[in-house]
């Protein structure tokens, strides 16, 4: 090959390589670039939408177990189904009375409904607009399928019907987020909006006539939810468990002799999270007691975090 011939390959040859060089380059920016914008949009679902949804799970974990608690008890079960059958009784009255219950004694019914409303909110979120949202472990098993479960175990004929579900979370919906506690509340005092609620409040105030294997079923789908995303979330969970030192600080705490010497009789050698740690707390104390002493008995129990 002459020095001709290498001239022009040379000059032929560079500037293809160099065009194919700046495609490459520019082929890695772009997928670069798009990784970026994917972990953007996960690292936004799971702040805006996957933690909220595992808050509004364990909220709605920890209700509907008290509210089936508190359905066997008979003073207990009375009182509650009379709040719940005050919130249609009280609707269309005085909007100053009603304020005023729904922040007293009509908050533990109140309270319950908007929990509910925002679980579907963020489930709802999750169905309509990222079906297909992918998550790190779970084996078979999918977010969606999760979600799709405990829907079931909420609807059937006796529950909140599948369709109205996402309806009653859309309801919450407004620019930039949810509806909070008192926006919840003047919709549930004003009409028309108040009858799109009807179901759900029907379902809480027939609470007592609930087969135990249908509540037996939302708490176990909860459940399942919850740990799916803790581990997928890396989020550890809060356990608890009574020790001698727990009893020696609630004495200094001035608790009650009546709730020691309770406590004092409740075997707990292993930890338990908090919702089953407070069911235990019931059956040794009461309801009562425990609604009370709550805070300082958490506070004094030995705790461990786990993922």
């Amino acid at each position: 090959m002459d020095d001709t011939t290498k001239t022009l390959l040379t000059l032929f040859v560079s500037p293809v390589l160099g065009v194919i060089a700046a495609l490459i380059t520019t082929a890695y920016k772009l997928r670069k670039e798009r990784a970026i914008d994917r972990d953007k949009e996960k690292e936004h679902i799971r702040l805006k939408i996957l933690n909220p949804l595992l808050i509004a799970s364990e909220d709605l974990l920890e209700r509907i177990t008290d509210i089936k608690r508190r359905r066997k008890l008979p003073v207990k079960g009375e009182e509650m189904q009379r709040w719940f059958a005050d919130v249609k009784a009280r609707r269309g009255r005085d909007p100053a009375a009603f304020a005023f219950w729904a922040n007293d004694e009509g908050y533990f019914a109140m309270s319950t409904l908007y929990i509910t409303a925002v679980y579907f909110y963020y489930a709802g979120t999750i169905r309509r607009d990222f079906p297909f949202f992918e998550l790190a472990h779970g084996g078979e098993t999918t977010l969606l399928s999760h979600l799709s479960q405990l829907r079931t175990s909420i609807g059937g004929k006796f529950g909140i019907w599948e369709a109205m579900q996402d309806s009653l979370g859309a309801y919450l919906a407004r620019d930039g987020g949810l509806k909070n506690y008192r926006e919840f509340c003047e919709m549930i005092i004003g009409e028309p909006p108040a009858l799109w609620f009807n179901r759900l409040i029907d379902f809480y105030r027939d609470i007592h006539l609930k087969l135990d294997d249908q509540l037996g079923n939302v708490e176990q789908s909860l459940r399942e939810l919850i740990g799916f995303l803790r581990r997928n979330l890396q989020v550890s969970a809060l356990e608890y468990r009574l020790s001698g030192e727990s009893i020696r600080q609630l004495r200094e705490h001035h608790v009650p002799a009546p709730v020691i010497s309770g406590l004092e009789s409740l075997s707990m050698p292993e930890y338990l999270d908090e919702v089953r740690f407070v069911h235990e707390l019931v059956g040794c104390i009461g309801q009562d007691l425990t609604d009370d002493y709550k805070p300082s008995i958490l506070r004094c129990a030995d705790r461990r975090l786990v993922v």
